[in-house]
């Protein structure tokens, strides 16, 4: 077992905001053998613990909904429409020193 991926991202600092870094996290595990064929990558190795399916197993838009770039771009598209971005959710969002 092996520990989560992560993908961490900067976003281009806007004029009335410092510079953050969304993360993202996937929960699972690394599996000893391939699953499926879906995905790109180590797809067929991971295990999703939100979907309980390898993520060889499960079609993008599926994946996309727990995968860890698409929390963290997620994350990056709700701050980038917030009015005020030090307003956007801080459980998803971890601002970060340049």
């Amino acid at each position: 077992i092996a520990p989560s991926p992560v993908e961490v991202m900067r976003s281009l600092p806007r004029p009335d905001a410092p510079a953050v870094t969304f993360e993202g996290i996937s929960a699972g595990r690394i599996l000893e053998a391939p699953q499926g064929t879906n995905g790109f990558g180590y797809d067929p190795l991971f295990w999703s613990e939100d979907l309980k399916r390898g993520f060889g197993l499960v079609d993008p838009a599926q994946k996309e909904t727990v995968s860890h770039r698409g929390r963290a771009f997620r994350a990056l598209a709700d701050w980038l429409k917030a009015p005020d971005p030090r307003s956007a959710q801080a459980d998803i969002r971890r601002p970060r020193s340049s």
